[in-house]
Parts: structure tokens; sequence; C-alpha cells
């Protein structure tokens, strides 16, 4: 009976321990993400203050040079240098941080060939930049790093990619303007070539909050099993240990499921929301400038038409590819809105091909030139009863992950089909495919085959949700190396007549 006893409870302190760890790597995983987050803020604000630089000030120093308004030998990277205003930038910003007590922040433009010689990179900065170099695909790094008994979280970009452009300051020294040549007397900086990344961009930041964070967490945990602990073996029956045990555990892992769950829609829901929002914002600012360039080309087509001695085939040419460009984002803005939709009642009446079309157009950006797409839409346009902005969210996860899928050149083929009461819709692509131990597991939430930091796991949990919240059901076929084809198993509740729309095939 004493070794019963032992071994149950010894079980109840392994079930516990496993719980206590996922909890703490769970929350540790979350924290650490937040603070990534903030790092690509601060590096984007980084970046946008280069982009000035460059795009704004260099402009309009060349002007001011070509209209004798400032000497021709004048250079100062105190005002010029992106990097140097940028360091300089954060110099100041760490400032302001230390007086409110607040952990620095570290800011590096490393190179292998600087033209600073203080942003000379070091061997583990020239390693990062080999390895952005090596991989044309790898577009950010994050590390945790330990020195000196603080734990950092570095974040790495590249800082450019060296175009011809470029090589108008950066080439030759010989063909560099001469009061940049002038200023740097050394070679550093000069001859880079084509393509190749110079530079990266790091921040660094001790991870002081998230730690206290963890500790803070540790202890709760630790203090709330213990008294779990205590309330399980001062109970003087079996069988009752046993019940309220087998009753915590089941409570405990449920509680802890749907805490990340929603914890992640959530964030995920915010995302969108702020997404829908910033969308409407940009869909109606379009609007206006795009009744401009229809009136004037309303009001240029009626001048031909009373000036028939300027009518020929360029002018006509050049009229109708303002008409084509103004309705082709005329489209493009009718989809955002669609897309943006803060409606979120399920009794709208959702016409799919034209959600279809939509979804393909908000995509073309990333089809374009490398992606074929074959519509086989059923003879007659169906509708279903539901939300038109979650179904655009729904088809749209489809088809981002099969274009994401098809890593060079290839094609997704969507077939709609009536059956009786039922609407059928095949999105199939020809990318790499799913392997068939992942088949089941693709709908799970958190579940994704991407690399860290380039997906969340929940596009497709979102996309079943939406499709059984209107009766619908989704299926998957997949077979490694030949593609994908997701089957999107809807309710009808009418058929509509084929309406007259706009040209929405893929361009």
């Amino acid at each position: 009976m004493k070794n019963r006893k032992l071994k149950f409870r010894i079980f109840v302190v392994a079930i516990i321990s496993t719980i206590a760890i996922l909890i703490i790597f769970l929350s540790r995983q979350y924290i650490i993400h937040q603070a990534e987050l903030r790092m690509q803020d601060v590096m984007l604000e980084a970046q946008s203050l280069h982009q000035y630089v460059q795009l704004e000030m260099h402009p309009a120093m060349y002007k001011y040079k070509e209209e004798n308004r400032m000497p021709q030998e004048f250079y100062a990277p105190e005002i010029l240098s992106s990097s140097y205003i940028t360091r300089h930038v954060f110099h100041i910003f760490n400032e302001v941080r230390k007086e409110n007590g607040l952990p620095l922040v570290e800011y590096r433009m490393a190179s292998k060939n600087p033209r600073n010689k203080i942003n000379q990179a070091n061997d583990y900065e020239a390693r990062l930049l080999d390895m952005f170099n090596a991989d044309s695909t790898l577009k950010e790094h994050t590390e945790i790093l330990a020195e000196n008994g603080v734990n950092y979280l570095l974040y790495a970009k590249p800082f450019l990619r060296i175009e011809p452009r470029c090589l108008s300051c950066h080439g030759s020294r010989e063909n560099a303007p001469q009061e940049l040549a002038g200023y740097y007397k050394w070679e550093s900086g000069f001859n880079l070539e084509v393509c190749t990344i110079p530079a990266i961009e790091i921040i660094k930041s001790p991870l002081v909050a998230e730690n206290k964070a963890s500790v803070f967490i540790i202890g709760f945990i630790i203090i709330g099993f213990a008294i779990l602990l205590l309330l399980i073996f001062v109970n003087g029956k079996l069988s009752k240990k046993n019940e309220i045990i087998a009753t915590q555990k089941d409570e405990m892992q449920t509680t802890l499921t749907k805490l990340t769950t929603t914890q992640a829609k959530l964030i995920e829901t915010e995302k969108l929301a702020s997404l829908g929002t910033l969308t409407a914002g940009v869909a109606h600012e379009i609007n206006n400038p795009l009744n401009y360039i229809m009136g004037g080309y309303v009001g240029l087509l009626r001048y031909f038409q009373k000036h028939p001695e300027f009518e020929d085939k360029k002018n006509q040419m050049l009229l109708d590819s303002i008409k084509q460009g103004v309705d082709k984002v005329s489209g493009i803005v009718k989809g955002l809105n669609l897309y943006a939709r803060e409606n979120q009642s399920n009794n709208e009446t959702c016409v799919v091909h034209n959600i279809l079309d939509n979804c393909i157009l908000m995509l073309n950006n990333q089809i374009k030139h490398r992606i074929e797409i074959e519509k086989e839409y059923a003879s007659g346009n169906f509708c279903v009863n539901g939300n038109v902005g979650k179904l655009h969210q729904a088809i749209l996860n489809i088809l981002s992950n099969a274009v994401q899928s098809i890593e060079n050149m290839g094609r997704i083929n969507i077939v709609t089909k009536r059956v009786k009461s039922r609407g059928i819709i095949k999105i199939s692509d020809t990318g790499k495919g799913i392997p068939p131990e992942f088949l089941s597991k693709v709908t799970d939430p958190f579940f994704t085959t991407k690399p860290p930091g380039k997906g969340t796991g929940l596009g497709l949990s979102i996309t079943l949700s939406i499709i059984k919240d209107i009766g619908g059901e989704l299926q998957f076929e997949s077979e490694p190396g030949k593609g994908t084809t997701v089957i999107i198993d809807i309710p009808v509740v009418q058929q509509v007549k084929k309406q007259k729309s706009k040209d929405l095939k893929n361009n």
C-alpha cells in the first residue's frame, strides 16, 4: 500500500512539474517574442532615418549644388551621412532612456569595408554579414547573447543591397564625387560590388524587464503548485487523491490550451482589426485622387470629341491606358473595402466568384510574372450566407499559402461547381506540397512549417473556424513535390445571375 502511495505521489509530482515547465517555456517564448517585436519597431525607425537622408537630403544637396546655392566641394557627414546621423540619434535616445531609468539600446552599423572606420565589423559581425550574403532569402536574424552574466536580445538586418546607382558614390574613388573622395582619404567604402550586402544594422538590448517577468512567473507557478501539492499530500484517502489529481490535471491542461489559443487569437484579431482600420483609411484616401484622375480623363475625352482634328490612334491609346489604370485601382480599392469591413454578423449574402476575384486581385503583386491563375468557375455564380469580410479573409489565407508554396514559377487552379444545395471550391497549386505526417495538423492552432518569425500557425486554424461558422467543411489533399489542393464545401443559399463586372483575371 505504501509503495502504491509513493508511486502515485511521484507520478503526480512528475505531471505537475511537466506542466510547470511547459507554462514557463511558453511564457518565456511569448515574452521574448514581444521583445523581438519592440526591437523590430526600433529597427524600422532607424531605417526610416536612413531613407529620409538618402531620399530627401541627398537629392536636395545635389539640387542646391546645381543651382550654386551650395559650394561644389561641400560635404559634411553630420548632415549627409545616414549612418552618422542614425548613430548619433541613438546616442541621444540612450541618454533619454538612461535619465528615465530604462535599459540602453545599442545600435551598430557594421561593415567589412566601411567608409567610416567606426563601423568596422568585428569577427562576430563579419560572420553575420557573410551569412546574409550567402543566403539572399534571409531578411533578419534574432539571437539571445550572454555577456558578463547578462542576457541580451540581438536583432540584425541587412543595411541595403548594392544597386548600380549606388556605385556613383561607392564605386571607384576616381568616379566618386570629388567632395566625397576628398573627405574620406582612405579606400574603405569604395570599390563595392553590385548585388552584395556591404553592411548590416544591429540592435542589442538587455532582457532586464523580460527576466524580471520570467522570475515573477516562475515564482507564481512555484507558489501555486506548492499549495496544490500540500493539498494533495495532506489528503488522507487515496481514492480522493486520485480524483482530485485527475480533475486538476484535466482542468490545467484544458485551461493552458484555452489560454494559449485565446491569447494568440486575441493578438491575431487585434492585428487584423488594426490592419482593417488602416486598409479602410488607405482605400478612402486613394479614392480622392482617383476621382481627380477620372475627372481629367473625362475632360480629355470630351475635348478630343469636340476637336476631332487632334484625334489619332496614339491619343486614344493613351486615354485607354488611363481608363484601364483607373479601373484597375478602383477594383483594388473595392476589394480592400470588402476585406476591411467591420461587420461581425454572419447574415450577409456572399457572392463566391466575386470574393475569389477580389482575393486574386489583392494578391496580384505576389502573383504576376511568376504564377499563372486558371479559373474554371461554375456556369452560374452562387451565394452563401455568411460574413463578407471573414470569407475574404479565409479565401485570402488559402490563396496566400498557395502562393508562398510556389518558390519560382507555377500555377494555381481555381474550380467552382454546385452540387445540389452545396457549393464546392477547389484551389490547387503546383507548390512544394505538405508531408503526409503534417497533413492532419495543418489546421491545428500554432502549427506551422514556416521558419520562426515567419508565421503564427493560426491562418488555417482561423480559416477552418470561419468555414465551420457558415456550415461548411475544409479538406486538404497534398503530395510533396507536386502541390496541394484545398477543398471548401459550403451551403448555397441562392442562385444568382452571372454579373457583368470588370475583368479581374490575373495579369
